[in-house]
């Protein structure tokens, strides 16, 4: 969407129950990354469930832009969805068995009307064609949707009060600083482009630290973990922004298909990091791209870029060089 609007886009922090559950049941059992936490919280869920999960890890582990076949529907759906209780949780799991018995992703539009289905992340699920059900992962989906559904009020009553009572610093610092500056509004100034939602949510995280981190709850929201320097962190956060505004220009290269999709990916992050630097006014940022060819295109940026250019116009070049099959 190009900018049309100059009405201030609030950031607004919160620390959420239902996504640190989700992120929780991951870390505890190890999936993607291994962590002090995992060892610190382990027993708040029961072997048989932490056994449940580390079989199929396969089908939850993610990160660097990529996701296994379960990954979305036990992370940034139900994020997504404000899930926050374990009557929430039971009714999502249920309309989670439907979809995979049909084959639809329609039936989470149909259960959750109250939700944004206009969001750019999840639009899709309205038009979903379907696909083939498949009797092996709505087996694995429901053995993991009973470990989940037993395991929330525990988390709920034992965890999430040492969660919240950790991540309350941060999470003031966080809301103080960005009530000085609309970070959105310099974000659509630089790129041309309007932020699709009247506001941005950021919810910290209490166990994904060593893991996947700046993961995206819809186009509205990101997850953040809560300990890491807070340079880096406020940074990062801008540089989401810059992620969510560019989505629908990787969006579109992805669908012409010539280009490799992980080399496309970065090479997005890297266009976020190459505007993020302007953004914010600074040289150098306390956060690196530094894995794959991070700097030498982050170099190519600094070279081809100029101000008749748009976004789009760097990211093809960009593409053109780096990210062809």
């Amino acid at each position: 969407m190009t900018l049309e609007r100059s009405e201030r886009t609030p950031v607004i922090f919160t620390d959420r129950l239902g996504p640190n559950f989700l992120w929780h049941m991951l870390a505890v059992t190890k999936i993607s990354y291994d962590s002090e936490y995992a060892d610190r919280f382990a027993e708040s869920v029961q072997a048989k469930h932490r056994e449940t999960l580390a079989g199929y890890e396969r089908l939850l582990r993610f990160g660097e832009g990529e996701t296994s076949a379960l990954t979305g529907f036990f992370t940034f759906l139900p994020g997504w969805l404000r899930l926050e209780s374990t009557s929430g949780f039971e009714r999502y799991f249920t309309a989670m068995d439907r979809c995979l018995t049909e084959g639809s992703l329609r039936v989470f539009v149909e259960e959750f009307r109250e939700a944004d289905w206009t969001d750019p992340w999840f639009h899709h699920f309205t038009t979903d064609p379907g696909f083939p059900p498949s009797p092996v992962l709505r087996r694995a989906a429901e053995d993991l949707a009973a470990a989940y559904t037993e395991s929330f009020d525990r988390y709920r009553d034992e965890v999430w009060p040492i969660a919240r009572r950790e991540m309350a610093p941060r999470l003031a610092e966080l809301m103080n600083v960005f009530a000085l500056r609309d970070y959105v509004i310099d974000w659509e100034a630089a790129l041309g482009l309007a932020f699709e939602s009247p506001s941005y949510e950021i919810v910290l995280c209490h166990s994904n630290k060593g893991g996947p981190d700046c993961n995206s709850l819809g186009y509205c929201g990101n997850l953040f973990n809560y300990s890491k320097p807070f340079d880096r962190t406020w940074q990062l956060v801008s540089h989401e922004i810059g992620t969510h505004l560019l989505f629908g220009s990787v969006m579109d290269l992805i669908g012409e298909g010539r280009y490799e999709q992980s080399k496309l990916y970065f090479a997005y992050e890297v266009l976020a990091m190459f505007f993020n630097k302007r953004v914010l006014g600074r040289g150098t940022l306390a956060y690196d791209l530094a894995r794959h060819d991070g700097p030498a295109l982050l170099e190519f940026c600094e070279r081809e870029w100029s101000g008749s250019m748009t976004p789009d116009d760097l990211l093809v070049r960009i593409a053109d060089r780096f990210c062809t099959r």
